[in-house]
């Protein structure tokens, strides 16, 4: 048994001592401790190559090694001139220290993943920038409505929704919702969900799965979030005919809520003001019809629902329904009975403004 020991220590120390682990290891003091702006000295890659392999490295077999990572094709910066550093140049296809600090920001403001979640994955994002960039990570942003998922199997479930649309299978899982008291409420009482899953959406910090029930041919939204016990059937998808029949872009655009109603074209008066909120919310690419100095025109896809009419309501009267008429009724319907408190009151002139 000593015997065994022993040679697996032995090992142990020829694998540490190994010119190959040398060369790695030079790898890694390179991305660690030098970027564009921030260099390393060759006493310094001497004495940390010495600490994490045993010995003083001879310094000609690490220009060797020099010259074998720039063959690999990394772009190493060679002391010049007055300068006695050596900095590694990410290439074009590494995520620069700008761009990790976009996706940092993107994990953090995402309320599908767990605060673990996103913090495992940032610290991960945090580890591809040398060690000097690492200090201008930690800026603060701020995120309205920071709320993050309690559902500590958001990754699993949407690889598995990956996994069974790309072998075209159907997948089971259980859906959920809370009460008042933050209790679980489990739709169809606790029942499976049977869908063919087609596409996954990320809209406002969540994911989205777009699909089609078994038993049914009309387009589904489910957040992934609150699906539970995901499992991919060995049936295969149906209506896919269904999807392919629609724009999903188009179809996605204006449906506020993405909840499962009839989406359609609606004409909306807008005032001046709006241009950036109608940009935001509909894309920099939407038509506009200018009517007169203060108004311009939209014809948008739309759903009819809550959501849509309290946009409406909250931009203050500056928006209006034009076409088609059953909308104004439709709009005008919902504004006497959920919003009358609102509309009705000091705040008249405002209803009148929706509906003209």
């Amino acid at each position: 048994m000593d015997n065994e020991k022993k040679e697996q220590k032995k090992k142990s120390e020829s694998m540490r001592y190994s010119p190959r682990r040398k060369l790695l290891e030079l790898k890694d003091i390179l991305y660690e401790n030098t970027d564009e702006n921030n260099g390393i000295t060759m006493k310094d890659i001497l004495n940390k190559l010495q600490a994490v392999c045993g010995t003083m490295p001879d310094k000609k077999t690490v220009y060797t090694d020099l010259d074998v990572l720039e063959d690999y094709g990394m772009d190493i910066v060679r002391p010049h001139g007055r300068a006695t550093e050596y900095r590694l140049i990410r290439g074009e296809n590494e995520l620069s220290c700008v761009e990790i600090k976009v996706l940092i920001d993107t994990v953090q403001a995402s309320h599908f993943l767990t605060k673990k979640q996103a913090d495992g994955i940032i610290s991960k994002l945090r580890r591809l920038c040398s060690k000097h960039e690492r200090k201008t990570l930690n800026h603060e942003v701020i995120i309205a409505n920071h709320a993050k998922s309690d559902n500590r199997h958001i990754l699993y479930t949407m690889d598995q929704i990956h996994v069974a649309i790309e072998t075209n299978k159907q997948i089971r899982f259980q859906y959920y919702t809370y009460d008042m008291y933050k209790r679980k409420e489990y739709h169809h009482f606790g029942n499976e969900y049977r869908v063919s899953p087609f596409a996954l959406i990320y809209h406002q910090g969540l994911y989205i799965l777009v699909a089609i029930p078994a038993k049914d041919t009309r387009i589904r939204f489910y957040r992934i979030d609150r699906m539970e016990n995901v499992v991919i059937s060995h049936a295969d998808r149906l209506h896919e005919e269904v999807f392919n029949e629609i724009d999903i872009d188009r179809f996605t655009s204006g449906t506020f809520g993405l909840r499962a109603s009839e989406v359609r074209d609606v004409t909306l008066r807008c005032h001046k003001s709006l241009v950036d909120t109608i940009m935001d919310r509909f894309g920099a690419d939407v038509p506009f019809t200018i009517v007169d100095e203060k108004y311009f025109e939209i014809t948008v896809p739309a759903v009819m629902n809550s959501d849509f009419y309290g946009w409406l309501v909250s931009l203050g009267g500056r928006i209006s329904i034009i076409a088609p008429k059953k909308a104004r009724i439709s709009f005008e319907m919902a504004c006497r009975k959920n919003y009358r408190p609102y509309l009705f009151g000091a705040n008249r002139k405002v209803f009148e403004l929706f509906v003209d």
